[in-house]
């Protein structure tokens, strides 16, 4: 098994270019972990990759503690 990782890897893209990509992605490998930011990964490229989400996962930063700490689910109203 092949497990690929990025960050950020629509950050530049067009919403064209976003929708076309996440069109193909799950092609590229059994698993792929994916760092986005919510504005990446919205509209058309979400919906493209909904089916593939086996987990999501979001970081939370509290600037009181000046920690992270890591939370299931999304912000986007599936959790």
């Amino acid at each position: 098994m092949c497990i690929r990782d990025r960050d950020t890897p629509f950050g530049r893209l067009s919403s064209y270019h976003r929708s076309s990509i996440t069109e193909h992605l799950p092609e590229l490998a059994e698993q792929l972990v994916l760092f986005v930011t919510d504005e990446e990964l919205r509209d058309r490229a979400r919906e493209n990759l909904e089916p593939h989400i086996g987990a999501e996962y979001r970081l939370h930063f509290d600037r009181e503690t000046s920690c992270t700490t890591i939370l299931e689910g999304s912000d986007n109203g599936r959790d």
